[in-house]
């Protein structure tokens, strides 16, 4: 409501309000989860037209589209397929996952650690495979000293995601986070 009473927020606060309204309209317009910028479509004869809720719903052509996906797909051109691929509608929970991403960046930037650990909480009630999501809960519950939910994320992200990148270094947290947790207990 925040965001229709000051008539202000970011793109995928506005975009959810839209598509909203145009539900209610009996229009069918939906979240299109565009890399670095949440857009709306709207399903019309021979296509799709794209709407930047952000600036006000106007229409983003082709070119605009491209240019603006360029930085966040490496430096191959964008052919029209992978174009229309970032167009396709975003899932219910794909929005709500990018709300709470969102939210929960929000509140680590004002150092609010416990409004950020109930965004990681959601995050994964809402996708429990999430691996990713894990290991960040686990660094919020580091910054608030609860050792056990770091040992328990940890475990859980490197049992969805064994080879991930970054697997050695994780399980070297693990390894320390369990330590901590037998000092804690024997002293």
């Amino acid at each position: 409501m925040d965001v229709f009473e000051r008539r202000l927020g970011i793109p995928i606060s506005l975009a959810v309000m839209q598509m909203e309204v145009a539900r209610r309209l009996g229009m069918q317009l939906e979240g299109v989860a565009f890399p670095g910028h949440f857009l709306v479509r709207l399903p019309v004869q021979g296509g799709v037209m794209v709407l930047d809720p952000y600036q006000r719903g106007r229409s983003l052509d082709v070119d605009e589209l491209r240019q603006r996906a360029q930085p966040h797909v490496g430096s191959e051109d964008l052919g029209d397929q992978q174009l229309l691929r970032l167009l396709d509608p975003a899932s219910h929970r794909a929005i709500l996952t990018r709300m709470l991403r969102n939210l929960r960046s929000v509140y680590m930037e004002r150092n609010d650690l416990e409004r950020a650990l109930r965004c990681a909480d959601r995050l994964l009630t809402v996708d429990p495979t999430l691996a990713a999501e894990y290991r960040e809960r686990a660094r919020l519950y580091q910054s608030l000293g609860y050792s056990k939910g770091v040992v328990a994320d940890l475990s859980q992200y490197l049992s969805l995601a064994p080879d991930a990148d970054d697997s050695a270094t994780v399980h070297q947290m693990l390894v320390d986070a369990q330590r901590g947790l037998v000092q804690t207990r024997i002293n």
